[in-house]
């Protein structure tokens, strides 16, 4: 059976008014929000697999262990062979798909 899903999340924040916020700030507007991570605990749990992670236009990676670790130390191997099991999001810029 697979062993991660993933979740393509290309949007950037570029208006206060959608938010509800006065002031969205600049590096707010390139990571995966709150609710985007707290989806894929659903997304894990509902199919089974070790990871469900985010693939967002930002600049840094992130994985919550199930353990409750925090790391953005892994590669894209690591997950891919079910050595990690949890939650994560990994930059990946449409830009940069050739």
């Amino acid at each position: 059976y697979p062993v991660a899903v993933f979740d393509a999340k290309f949007k950037f924040i570029s208006s206060p008014w959608l938010t509800g916020e006065d002031e969205i700030l600049e590096e707010e507007a390139h990571n995966p929000t709150q609710d985007d991570l707290n989806k894929m605990h659903t997304y894990r749990d509902a199919t089974g697999v070790h990871s469900a992670i985010i693939l967002y236009p930002g600049d840094g990676k992130v994985f919550f262990a199930t353990g409750g670790q925090k790391t953005n130390q892994f590669e894209l191997t690591d997950i891919l062979s079910g050595k990690l099991d949890g939650i994560g999001a990994i930059p990946l810029k449409p830009s940069t798909i050739s």
